[in-house]
């Protein structure tokens, strides 16, 4: 009965433990910077506890309204009603200190709150000595307000054939300045001012002292116009080519620490460029090849075939280029010759034709036109005679006579042929006339031979025999020739 008992016990007390653990919330945790007050920590919450909050160190209240607080209920705490925000403090822009100033991280706004940094920064001619960086924590800026010091070099180096104007210090501050000066006769290259530099040395580096001298150069096919020696640091000198060169190269010259700035020019023989061919015509070039480009050459106009030049017809290769003017070529026509007995006038013969002159012709010693009327001109169009117009036909005086009498001749011919054939028309009829009558006179004998048949020969008619007619006939035809 008692371990009965002892049993029941123990199985109660744990069922009140189970029952009690359920009943209770975990630590809470509400984030955001939020952190519970030193009151409200505690290893067990129950049902109906409360627990409060505050800022975590660095931040600050966002505001003072809001419940801070939150409740346990059963075993959940219970946030809705939790309206604490918390923001970061802002520890203020520090003032910029003797020969300096400091720059934030982050940049802007944020660079004056919690956990920001701020950095020192001399101005220019200074260096830092000590306290470079600070922070800003829960109380605000940590460490010390920066030291600037002035940065110094040491004196400048001296220098040869040349000094400073003063004398060398033993220390110089920032910007502090030397100049140098060279001796006579030598030129200074460089700067010749040097500063005492944020790097503490003196920049930029010293000049130079530097005796120049340049000697006198000289141009074949040219002379110098300008500058006399000696020649000392820019010292000019300056060239003018002969009268048909050119130069290449610049005519100046500027004598500089190691020596003339360029090498001297050139003078070469001028070049006028081949003239281009001209209407009707070209050049030819003396002397021949390359050397008629040349200064001295001469151009000798020459005009095509059918063209005559009356002006311009050489040009000359001068300094300033070709002198003269382009040629022109003018159209002209080759003498004209017509032939066929016929001769220009004296007025029309002459050395050269241009367009559009006449030539006008007459006929030959002996002969004379064979119509006076007719165009005898022809005129030259370009350079080709328009024979299309000349109608002058040309006939000899002895000729004409020749001809007239053939002329009359043939005409009492072509009369006498006219009268016999009329001759020989009368001499058909006459024959027709006597053919016709012997064969009247055939019938006639024919009547006759029959009647002496039927009748007695004391009655015979008186008929012509026909042995007698044929004889007649053949008479007549020997007279006519038929």
């Amino acid at each position: 009965m008692m371990s009965n008992c002892c049993s029941q016990i123990i199985f109660l007390m744990c069922l009140l433990n189970v029952v009690k653990i359920r009943a209770q919330c975990e630590v809470p945790r509400a984030g955001d910077q939020r952190i519970l007050t030193p009151e409200s920590i505690k290893l067990t919450y129950s049902d109906g506890d409360t627990a409060t909050f505050q800022c975590s160190v660095g931040y600050k209240p966002a505001s003072l309204r809001g419940s801070r607080t939150i409740t346990c209920s059963g075993n959940k705490w219970d946030y809705s009603k939790l309206k604490f925000q918390c923001t970061k403090k802002s520890c203020r822009p520090l003032p910029d200190f003797a020969n300096g100033r400091y720059t934030y991280s982050p940049e802007g706004a944020e660079g004056v709150l919690f956990g920001a940094t701020a950095t020192a920064q001399c101005k220019e001619g200074f260096r830092l000595l000590r306290y470079t960086a600070r922070r800003c924590l829960d109380a605000g800026w940590d460490g010390r307000e920066p030291v600037c010091e002035v940065i110094k070099c040491p004196p400048p180096p001296e220098i040869l054939n040349g000094q400073s104007e003063e004398t060398l210090l033993d220390e110089y501050d920032y910007e502090q300045a030397v100049t140098y000066v060279c001796n006579a006769g030598y030129t200074l290259f460089g700067d010749s001012t040097v500063s005492c530099s944020k790097n503490g040395i003196f920049e930029p580096s010293p000049p130079e002292c530097i005796k120049v001298s340049c000697d006198p150069p000289s141009l074949p096919n040219g002379k110098r116009v300008h500058g006399r020696p000696p020649y000392r640091f820019k010292s000019t000198i300056e060239f003018a080519c002969n009268p048909g060169f050119k130069m290449v190269g610049s005519p100046s010259l500027v004598c500089e620490r190691n020596g003339w700035n360029s090498p001297p020019p050139n003078c070469t023989v001028k070049s006028c460029g081949a003239l281009p061919d001209f209407a009707n015509g070209r050049y030819t070039y003396s002397p021949e090849g390359a050397k008629g480009v040349l200064f001295g050459a001469t151009a000798t106009a020459q005009c095509d075939e059918g063209f005559r030049l009356p002006q311009y017809t050489a040009r000359h290769c001068l300094d300033a280029g070709w002198d003269g003017r382009e040629p022109v070529c003018e159209a002209q026509c080759e003498k004209p010759s017509a032939g066929h007995n016929r001769v220009l006038t004296p007025e029309s013969n002459k050395s050269t034709y241009s367009d559009g002159d006449i030539a006008t012709f007459q006929c030959s010693p002996g002969y004379e036109p064979a119509d006076p009327e007719v165009s005898t001109t022809i005129t030259c169009s370009g350079n080709k005679w328009d024979y299309s117009s000349l109608k002058l036909q040309c006939t000899c005086e002895k000729l004409k006579v020749t001809l007239s009498l053939t002329a009359q001749m043939l005409e009492i011919e072509r009369e006498k042929l006219e009268l016999y054939r009329e001759r020989l028309a009368v001499e058909k009829e006459r024959l027709q006339l006597d053919r016709d009558r012997l064969e009247v006179e055939k019938s006639s004998l024919a009547l006759c031979k029959k009647a002496e048949q039927k009748t007695e020969s004391h009655l015979k008619p008186n008929c012509t025999t026909a042995g007698d007619r044929e004889g007649e006939a053949g008479v007549v035809q020997e007279e006519t020739g038929s």
